[in-house]
Order: C-alpha cells, then sequence, then structure tokens
C-alpha cells in the first residue's frame, strides 16, 4: 500500500479491540513520528509509550473519558518542549551531524542562527511553536502507523 492509500483509509478510531500491537511495529510508527519534518529539524516533542494498563486508567479521565485510552494496546502520549534553549539545540544538531557523518562545522551558522531566532521568541511563542512540531509529529505518526501495515481496518485494528 502506498502513503496516499494509507491515508486514504486513515480514520479516527472511536473503540479499541484490546489485541495486542507487536512491540516492533508500535516502535517504527513512534520511528516514524520521529522522523517527521519539523521546523529546523529540531523534533521539539517527546513521545511516551504507554502499555500499563493502571497508568492508561489514570489518564482517561483527564482524556474525557475515551474508552480507547484504556482499550488500546499502547497509547502515545506527545509531550512538547516549554522552550527551546541553546543546549537543546546543540543536542539535536551534535546527534544528527554524527549520525550523518557531518561536521558541526558544516551546520555551525544554521545552529548560530536558530539560538538567535529563538531569542526573539517569548517563552509562551517558543511552547506554542513547539506545540505545533508535535502535531507534526503525531502526523508522521499517522502515515507511518498507516504504510507499515496497510492502516487501521474496520475494527480499528492495525493490519
Amino acid at each position: 500500500m502506498n502513503i496516499l492509500e494509507a491515508l486514504n483509509w486513515r480514520y479516527a478510531t472511536k473503540r479499541m479491540t484490546g489485541e495486542k500491537l507487536d512491540e516492533a511495529l508500535v516502535n517504527e510508527i513512534i520511528e516514524a513520528a520521529r522522523l517527521a519534518p519539523t521546523s529546523a529539524g529540531l523534533q521539539p516533542f517527546h513521545i511516551v509509550k504507554i502499555s500499563n494498563p493502571e497508568i492508561k486508567k489514570q489518564i482517561q479521565p483527564i482524556a474525557f473519558g475515551q474508552p480507547q485510552i484504556i482499550e488500546s494496546s499502547h497509547l502515545l502520549v506527545f509531550t512538547s518542549w516549554d522552550k527551546i534553549t541553546d543546549e537543546q539545540i546543540d543536542s539535536v544538531y551534535n546527534y544528527t551531524n554524527n549520525e550523518r557523518g557531518v561536521s558541526n562545522t558544516a551546520t555551525a551558522d544554521t545552529v548560530a542562527g536558530l539560538k538567535q531566532l529563538f531569542l526573539t521568541f517569548t517563552e509562551e511563542e517558543q511552547y506554542h511553536h513547539t506545540a505545533k512540531q508535535a502535531h507534526i509529529g503525531m502526523g508522521g505518526r499517522n502515515c507511518g502507523g498507516g504504510s507499515v501495515r496497510g492502516g487501521c481496518n474496520s475494527n480499528g485494528r492495525f493490519q
């Protein structure tokens, strides 16, 4: 199934079967979210994978009592950074450069520009920016979930 077919099949699942997803599939979906094309490649969010039924029961009341919270195999919670610090920018670019075999001097101007840019944002503006980037990550998760196994079937389970 190509990505457009997967996206056409995607929909909001209102109920889950309780069937446990394979951990490798869940990790692939998380990796798709991590690779989503966020602003400046910062990926300013964390993804918390929750499969513990007791923790999901504690979350359900603050998630408007949605039954899929406790019926799901895994619950992925996206948390965005409160603010963007120089250390976070350095960490992301050091990691990315290392993975790609690129020297830090090759991206030094970009890193300096990002640090200067985010100095002009208030903390509230930084938070709103990172929250929007978390939504992009969730979109990447949707694409990954759909293309990994063909999306959800009519029972709301990944195929």
